[in-house]
Parts: structure tokens; C-alpha cells; sequence
């Protein structure tokens, strides 16, 4: 920080008083960006006011410098404006508009919108992505300790008294409203700390004063995952774990053994989680259940029996074959899932509503940003794991439907492509 600001523009002269202000206003909203994204839910201006700010201060500094910048592709940008052209037309097209089909309208337009800025924001110098990198690890670290706080307090003090039911006591999704801040749900707080951690591998070795802060970081970021209870979380912490294992060792000697010894690493740690964490051990348990009745069960058993998420599943596709081209509608779907959990998997959601074509158009627009990646080291390891981080989540949840993880994933999905042609070109 004190090297940026050592590089502030003088401000003597009129034209100085614009860099300097340029030069001070972008790095200070992009940090305050970060942060912002983790207070969508209860202070959404705060973000809002920065993000005008700093798109205001890039058109400006354009129209000065008569230079458009591109931050990121321009085939990123466009392809992701069409996207959300396309979810528009398929909202409008399915049964018409709705209150909600409106309201998903509005809120996906911040793809575009996060695109056109990262396009418009020029390069920056390196130390300002790691400084960035850094107020989402410690953002992170700060709704952690939160968390950590409120539970000791609420259980280990308390001993659970003020909750309606003594059966609360270690069941992180009935927790919510007591312990989680902001109105976070367990499972996106899981996988911050899992790209956390993506994010922790990358700066390790482009920093060797805060590495200290690092080893304390990491087993930090792990038990929360844990801790969290998500079974969601645990998965793309194992799934990662297992690929950075692969790509540590594949030019190692006796790679095998090592790899065989990581397996092994990971198992115990899965095992020993469940034994002494009770949040995870209760979600394991409650897996397991589901599991039982799926591998015992008929299909009508399925279908009719608990309300799990694969009868929501089964429903969705018998609905999708009476309307694959233009789907049932936001209108229709409160009335076909009335008594029943919607299917919580982002893209069969949206092939539901939105029909098979649309569907898929939305599918690969939140991938397509792998296009520039060309191998798995550095910045690109981080690209690959957010979107693998992506693509489980969305698979076992209606990710883009919580506010705070769309926030999120609309603003790191292309940063993290600006990011990479920075660090491609410095």
C-alpha cells in the first residue's frame, strides 16, 4: 500500500489534480468493492454507491485519455452481455413476465455490468491485485471469527438456552438467524473460505513477508469448512485438494506414493472432522439417510416419498418434457412445486423455467470464461478452482439465487480474467 502511494500522480497542475484524484479514488473503491460484495444482503448501497463511483471515474478517465482500455476479452464482455440478453428474452417468452421473472431480470444484469467495468479498467500495477486478494482473505478471516464468537457465546456460555429448541444446538442450517451474519447462509460461507484457501496457494510465493500469516491462515480456512457443516463446501475442498495434489507431485519421484499418502491425508481428515465436529457430523448423518432411501426406494417411492432434493429432481424433468423449448414459466412455478421443495440445482431450475435452448445458452455462459485458459499454473489454478467451486455449487443448490453468492460470483468471475491479463502482461 505505502508503494502505491508512494506513486500518486503531482497534483499541481489541473490535469495533475485529476490523476492524482484517479490515481487515489480507483484503487481505494475497488478495495471497498471487495468488501462491499459481503454486504449485498443488509447494506447493498454501500456497494452500489462505489461501483457508480469507480465506473464513473473509468468512463471519465477514457473520455480524457481518448483510450478505451480493455481490461478483459472483448469476447468475454460480449458474450456475457448476451447471456444476459438471452436470459431476458427466455424470462419475457416463457408465460410472460412475472414479479420474480422482473426482479431475476434486474439482478442479472450485474454480470454485464461487472464486465463492462473490468473491461473499461485499465492494468494496474501488480500490487494492487495482491492487496485485493488480501482484504477478501481478511474479510473472510473477520465473518470467521464472527461466527466463532456467536457460537462460543451461544453454546459453549449459554449452553443454547435462548433457541427455541434444544436440538439447534449444532445444526448450522437452523443457526442462521442466530450466529450467521449478514443473513449468510453455511454454504457459501464455506466455499469463501474455500477460494480463500485457492487464493492463498497463489500469493504464497509472490509474498514472503506475510507468509507467516499464511500458515496461521490455512488450517484457519480448513476447519471452517468443516466447521460450516456443508456438505457442498467439504466436496470442492476435497475435490481441490485433490487436484493440486495431482499437479504438486505429478513431476515428483515415487509420485504415486506421495499421491497415495495425500489420499490418505484426506481421508483421515474427513474421518476425524466427522467425529469431532457435531455440524458435520449431523449433515453426514442426514446424507447418509437420504442416500439409504434412495438405494431401497422405487421411483414412485422416490417421487412421493420425504422431501428430499431428488424427487424435486425427478418432477423438474417429467415437467421439462411437456415444455422443452420454452419452459413452464416463473408463473408456473410456484404453482407446480406448491407443497414441494423447488429443485435446488441452478441449471436445472433455469431449464425448467426458461426452457432446454435458453438453458444451455445460461450453461455455458458461466463457463466460458475457461476459454483463455490455457494451463493450470498460477493465476489460471485460481480461475479453474473458482469455477470448479462454481459449477458444484450450482449443481447442488440454486447458487445465483442467493443474493450474496450472485454478488460474488458476478464480480470474481471476470476479475479474476482481468487479473490474469494483468499478471499475463506484467
Amino acid at each position: 500500500m505505502k508503494k502505491l502511494l508512494s506513486q500518486l500522480p503531482d497534483y499541481k497542475t489541473n490535469r495533475g489534480k485529476w490523476d492524482f484524484l484517479y490515481a487515489l479514488l480507483l484503487p481505494l473503491g475497488l478495495m471497498n468493492l471487495v468488501v462491499a460484495i459481503f454486504l449485498i444482503d443488509d447494506h447493498i448501497a454501500i456497494h452500489s454507491i462505489t461501483f457508480s463511483v469507480i465506473l464513473a471515474l473509468l468512463v471519465i478517465q477514457a473520455i480524457i485519455t481518448k483510450n478505451i482500455p480493455s481490461g478483459i476479452p472483448l469476447a468475454l464482455l460480449i458474450v456475457i452481455i448476451l447471456g444476459y440478453v438471452f436470459f431476458a428474452i427466455g424470462a419475457s417468452n416463457s408465460t410472460g413476465l412475472t414479479s420474480d421473472s422482473i426482479y431475476l431480470i434486474r439482478r442479472w444484469k450485474i454480470f454485464a455490468i461487472y464486465a463492462l467495468m473490468f473491461y473499461l479498467l485499465p492494468i494496474q500495477k501488480k500490487e494492487l491485485y495482491f492487496i485485493l486478494l488480501l482484504v477478501f482473505l481478511f474479510s473472510v478471516t473477520f465473518l470467521n471469527s464472527y461466527v466463532l464468537v456467536k457460537y462460543y457465546d451461544l453454546i459453549i456460555i449459554n449452553k443454547g438456552k435462548t433457541l427455541p429448541d434444544a436440538s439447534w444446538i449444532n445444526f448450522m442450517d437452523l443457526m442462521k438467524p442466530y450466529i450467521l451474519p449478514l443473513d449468510f447462509y453455511h454454504h457459501t460461507l464455506s466455499l469463501f473460505n474455500t477460494l480463500s484457501l485457492a487464493f492463498v496457494v497463489f500469493l504464497w510465493n509472490k509474498t514472503t513477508k506475510i507468509k507467516l500469516l499464511f500458515v496461521f491462515l490455512v488450517p484457519f480456512f480448513i476447519f471452517m469448512i468443516h466447521f460450516y457443516g456443508s456438505r457442498t463446501g467439504i466436496a470442492v475442498f476435497y475435490i481441490l485438494f485433490f487436484i493440486y495434489t495431482l499437479l504438486y507431485f505429478k513431476n515428483q519421484k515415487n509420485a504415486f506414493i506421495k499421491i497415495l499418502s495425500a489420499f490418505l491425508v484426506a481421508i483421515s481428515s474427513i474421518l476425524i472432522s466427522y467425529f469431532y465436529i457435531p455440524t458435520l457430523k449431523l449433515k453426514a448423518d442426514k446424507f447418509i439417510e437420504e442416500i439409504n432411501f434412495y438405494s431401497h426406494s422405487s421411483y414412485d417411492e422416490i417421487l412421493h416419498g420425504p422431501d428430499y432434493r431428488l424427487p424435486s429432481y425427478f418432477k423438474a424433468f417429467e415437467l421439462i418434457k411437456n415444455a422443452p423449448i420454452t419452459g413452464i414459466g416463473f408463473h408456473e412455478i410456484d404453482l407446480k412445486f406448491k407443497n414441494t421443495s423447488k429443485p435446488l440445482n441452478n441449471y436445472v431450475f433455469l431449464t425448467l423455467v426458461l426452457g432446454i435452448p435458453i438453458g444451455f445458452i445460461l450453461f455455458i455462459s458461466h463457463f466460458v470464461h475457461l476459454f483463455w485458459i490455457k494451463n493450470l499454473k498460477g493465476i489460471n489454478l485460481v480461475i479453474v478452482s473458482f469455477f470448479i467451486l462454481h459449477l458444484v455449487y450450482s449443481i447442488s443448490d440454486a447458487a445465483l439465487f442467493y443474493i450474496d453468492y450472485f454478488y460474488f460470483f458476478g464480480f470474481w468471475s471476470v476479475a479474476l480474467i482481468h487479473f490474469k491479463k494483468a499478471f499475463d502482461t506484467l
